[in-house]
C-alpha cells in the first residue's frame, strides 16, 4: 500500500506539471496516429528487379508473391554475359550493371531465380535464389524473412500435397484465390509495416523520453531533502524506487495501450502480434527506467536532467536509426547504433512485422535486459556509495 501511494504522489505531480498530459500521453498518439494515417498510401515504393533463370510454376509463383507486396516495385529482367546486349528499355543487364544501379542508389536490390530451383524445391533441397543489395540493409533483410516465411508456406502445402507437383499445383492456385478474396475484405490499405513499424520507433522515442523526464522528480524531492525526511519514518528505500517504477511505468503503458487503440481504430492491428510488441515496448520502457535511476544517483541538478533529457534522448534516438533507416547512415554510424536501446527494440518490432517471432529475437531481448540490469547494478552502486539509497 506504501508503494502504491507513492507512485500515486508521483503520478499526480507529474501530470500537474504544465503541458505534461500533452506532451508526454497526447503527443506521441497524435503523432502515432498522423503517420498510420498519413503515409499508408503515399505512393513510393523500393525498386526491385528480379531475374527468372528457371522459368517453371514455382518461381512464377514466387515472381507473383513479389507482385502482390505493395511495399516493392518488382521488375522482371534479364541477365546477360554481353555489355553490348544491356537494354534499359528492355530491362536486360549484366551483374556488373545491376550493382552500379544498386551503388548509384537507383535500385534498393535485386534477386536471381536460379535455374533447377523448381527441382531443387521438390527434392527438399535449399531453394536457388540469390538476394544482393546493400550490406545490411533493412530491404535486404526483411525480404529475406519475408522470403522465409513464404516458402515455409509452399513447403506446408508441398507435404499437405503428398508431395506431389500436380497436386500443390492445385492446392497453390486455390490457395492463392482464397487469399486474394480475405485481403480484398478485412485487411486495411494502411497497413503498411515499414510505416506501422516508424510510427512505433516514434512511439519508442516517447517512451525513452517519459522514462527519463520522470527522474527529475526523484532529484527535486533530493534536493528539497524530501527523500531523506521520508526515510526518517517506517519506509524503505525500495518503497521509495518501487514509486517511481510503478508511476513510471503506467504513464508509458497508458502510451502504449492508446497508440495500440489508435491502430485498431484505423484498421491496421489485425495481423499484427500486439502482445509481442506491448512485452517489447515495455521491455524498452523498463530499460528506459533503469536509465533514469541512473540520472537520479549521478545528476545533482534539475536543470542538468532537463538537458540529458532533450540533448541525449535525441541523439540517442537518431543515432538508432529511430527517425530514418539505419542503413542510410555512414557504415561507423550503423555500428555505433548498435549501442543504443531503441536499435534493439525496434530491430525486433520490424521483425514481428515481417513474420518473424519474437522468441527468434533472443538477442535483441538479451541486450535489451544486460542495458536494464547494467544501469540498475550502476544507480544502485552509486546512491550506495553517496549512502543515499
Amino acid at each position: 500500500m506504501v508503494v502504491l501511494k507513492l507512485a500515486h504522489n508521483n503520478f499526480k505531480r507529474f501530470l500537474r506539471e504544465k503541458n505534461a498530459v500533452f506532451i508526454y500521453i497526447l503527443l506521441p498518439v497524435i503523432l502515432f496516429g498522423a503517420i498510420m494515417l498519413f503515409t499508408g498510401n503515399t505512393g513510393s515504393k523500393i525498386s526491385v528487379y528480379v531475374a527468372d533463370e528457371d522459368k517453371s510454376f514455382l518461381s512464377s509463383q514466387y515472381m507473383t508473391y513479389l507482385q502482390e507486396q505493395d511495399q516493392y516495385r518488382i521488375v522482371p529482367i534479364t541477365i546477360t554475359d554481353q555489355e553490348d546486349q544491356v537494354s534499359e528499355d528492355e530491362h536486360i543487364y549484366t551483374i556488373s550493371h545491376l550493382q552500379q544501379q544498386i551503388q548509384n542508389m537507383n535500385i534498393s536490390m535485386y534477386i536471381i531465380i536460379e535455374k533447377g530451383f523448381e527441382e531443387g524445391f521438390y527434392k527438399d533441397q535449399d531453394v536457388n535464389i540469390q538476394l544482393y543489395g546493400l550490406q545490411k540493409s533493412d530491404t535486404l533483410q526483411t525480404l529475406g524473412q519475408m522470403n522465409n516465411h513464404y516458402f515455409s508456406n509452399m513447403r506446408g502445402l508441398y507435404i499437405g500435397s503428398g508431395k506431389d507437383p500436380d497436386k500443390l499445383q492445385d492446392l497453390t492456385e486455390a490457395f492463392n484465390k482464397k487469399e486474394v478474396k480475405l485481403t480484398s475484405q478485412y485487411i486495411s490499405e494502411n497497413n503498411n509495416p515499414d510505416n506501422i513499424s516508424f510510427a512505433l520507433g516514434i512511439l519508442i522515442y516517447f517512451i525513452l523520453l517519459t522514462s527519463i523526464k520522470i527522474s527529475h522528480l526523484a532529484v527535486e524531492d533530493r534536493l528539497e531533502g524530501v527523500y531523506r525526511r521520508l526515510l526518517s519514518m517506517p519506509l524503505k528505500a525500495k518503497h521509495y524506487i518501487g514509486g517511481y517504477l510503478i508511476s513510471t511505468s503506467s504513464l508509458v503503458l497508458i502510451q502504449i495501450l492508446l497508440s495500440i487503440a489508435v491502430m485498431v481504430i484505423l484498421g491496421d492491428a489485425l495481423t499484427i502480434p500486439i502482445l509481442d510488441i506491448v512485452m517489447t515496448l515495455l521491455l524498452f520502457a523498463l530499460c528506459g527506467i533503469a536509465i533514469s535511476f541512473f540520472i537520479i544517483a549521478v545528476v545533482k541538478k534539475v536543470t542538468v536532467v532537463e538537458i540529458l533529457t532533450n540533448v541525449v534522448v535525441m541523439f540517442s534516438s537518431m543515432v538508432a536509426g529511430i527517425f530514418w533507416p539505419v542503413d542510410m547512415m555512414p557504415a561507423f554510424m550503423q555500428r555505433l547504433a548498435r549501442l543504443f536501446p531503441q536499435y534493439w527494440a525496434h530491430d525486433i518490432i520490424k521483425a514481428l512485422f515481417y513474420g518473424e517471432s519474437l522468441w527468434n529475437k533472443q538477442l535483441n531481448i538479451s541486450i535489451l535486459g544486460i542495458i536494464t540490469i547494467v544501469f540498475f547494478v550502476m544507480a544502485s552502486y552509486w546512491m550506495g556509495a553517496k549512502k543515499e539509497a
